[in-house]
């Protein structure tokens, strides 16, 4: 093994073809995963990735290593600091990823309670709490936002999530003063200009929406509210040709989306139907 091991890493580095490379790279990856390298085969996976970033099989053994690396990880911090808010930040981002926003936001506050300057776990709370179909804590997202934004005043994440607050309140100046300081911090955010546009554009200001949610499309061509409130706007405008692209994008990605969204809805119907892939808590 070791002298098959040898000659892989030889051809690998050496070879030009695409198909070969690709056949050497994952029996390759094969033999140092059997060993327990999670790092050399998540190199020789990135290098494969980046070779050919659409192959399924690819992806699949990309995805397959990442799992082992998350689960090693926790595995390690539960050994390491079982009492620390690190790990229980980790158990809410895992919780979040099982669809379980009432548990995700049981461990971030204990994660809070233990480390309140933790770097995330605010602004993480504050989604949570935000997207909460419990309007009792609804209003708490505010708190955690700003708190995040005390810590660090350059989480452009957290100032985006503070403008989404003040929107639903009704507070058209604080949400776009909020909006605007999270654009700043980051010109690409496809969101952000998604926000902002809409906030403007429900107080008249057509021809900045336009211009923003123009370049929300760019920055994000998967960005469906983007098409969506473009298409609108263009249709006002009289743009009926660009007004039916943008429609055409938005139904589009949005097919896409709702295909995801089936896959994740049955990752947690399994999840739910096995009490052992659960998480347990560390308290």
């Amino acid at each position: 093994m070791a002298a098959a091991q040898s000659d892989l890493e030889q051809s690998f580095a050496s070879v030009d073809d695409v198909k070969i490379k690709k056949e050497a790279g994952l029996e390759l990856i094969e033999m140092v995963l059997a060993s327990g390298d999670l790092d050399k085969a998540a190199s020789l996976v990135s290098t494969l990735e980046q070779m050919t970033p659409q192959d399924p099989q690819i992806l699949f053994v990309a995805y397959q290593i990442s799992i082992q690396k998350v689960d090693r990880t926790l595995l390690n911090m539960a050994i390491a600091a079982p009492d620390s808010a690190e790990l229980h930040m980790m158990m809410a981002d895992q919780f979040v990823l099982m669809g379980d926003p009432d548990n995700a936001i049981a461990q971030y506050r204990e994660a809070i309670r233990l480390n309140p300057s933790l770097p995330g776990v605010h602004f993480e709370l504050g989604v949570q709490l935000k997207d909460s179909s419990n309007p009792a804590l609804k209003p708490q997202a505010e708190h955690e936002f700003r708190a995040a934004l005390s810590l660090n005043q350059f989480d452009e994440k957290a100032w985006r999530g503070l403008g989404e607050v003040m929107a639903d309140k009704g507070d058209f100046s604080a949400a776009k003063e909020d909006y605007t300081r999270a654009l700043a911090l980051n010109r690409k955010d496809s969101d952000v200009e998604t926000d902002l546009a809409k906030l403007l554009s429900a107080h008249g200001d057509a021809q900045e929406a336009t211009s923003l949610l123009e370049m929300a499309v760019k920055d994000d061509p998967t960005n469906i509210q983007a098409h969506y409130q473009l298409s609108t706007l263009y249709r006002q405008a009289g743009r009926t040709t660009d007004a039916q692209h943008e429609m055409n994008e938005f139904a589009h990605y949005r097919s896409i989306k709702e295909r995801l969204g089936k896959v994740f809805r049955q990752f947690r119907q399994a999840d739910d139907s096995n009490d052992a892939t659960t998480p347990p808590s560390p308290q």
